[in-house]
């Protein structure tokens, strides 16, 4: 469980990174407050909703894709 914490933070820390997004700029962007941007971030907050993810990648430039052999499903 603790693994999956940090890879979830650390998967948000990247994508910001790679992006150059600031909390603030990304919680304004997604609607969440700066404070549930950064607890996501630092591993703090680990129950993050499917919505809210799909909203924090798409912001930072990413898809999420789903596939099983050839099937692809973009989120």
């Amino acid at each position: 469980k603790e693994y999956r914490e940090f890879l979830l933070s650390e998967i948000i820390a990247a994508l910001m990174e790679n992006d150059n997004q600031s909390v603030r700029r990304l919680a304004k962007e997604v609607d969440l407050s700066p404070t549930v941007i950064q607890k996501l971030r630092s591993g703090k907050q680990d129950d993050v909703k499917l919505r809210n993810f799909v909203k924090i990648t798409h912001a930072c430039g990413y898809n999420i894709i789903l596939q099983r052999g050839r099937h692809r499903i973009s989120l």
